[in-house]
């Protein structure tokens, strides 16, 4: 499993970071190591605690969520430093992935286009 090293030890590595920007990372990393643990023993598609039907495993949009959160943070804070004791088969991979999104340089500015829905004129004489 993965374990994020403590949120001082981090701190100290990363001044420049903010403190609670550095505490959402390590609970990804917490969150990514949980759900990665639970698909990893029971498989992408497993039973229904219930009735044994098979089912997507519903630990792996949590796992992507902690993932999407670890990558916009390497990408926003590419030179971030990482401590040494973090370490491990399952970091290891999970931090050389990474550095291949990070490699994109950090992201900019980025709008999210918005709908407009049901934008209705308004009644003339009312």
């Amino acid at each position: 499993m993965i374990t994020p090293p403590d949120l001082e030890t981090i701190c100290d590595l990363n001044p420049s970071i903010h403190r609670h920007v550095l505490a959402v990372l390590l609970d990804a990393i917490k969150l990514y190591g949980e759900a990665s643990e639970n698909i990893g023993k029971n498989g992408a598609i497993t039973g229904h605690p219930k009735t044994g039907a098979p089912i997507v495993n519903p630990y792996l949009p949590i796992r992507d969520m902690a993932s999407k959160t670890i990558c916009h943070f390497h990408k926003e804070h590419p030179g971030a430093e990482i401590p040494e004791s973090f370490a491990g088969e399952d970091s290891e991979s999970l931090l050389n992935s990474l550095s291949v999104v990070a490699d994109d340089g950090p992201v900019k500015g980025k709008k999210r286009a918005t709908k407009t829905k049901g934008a209705r004129k308004p009644k003339s004489g009312a």
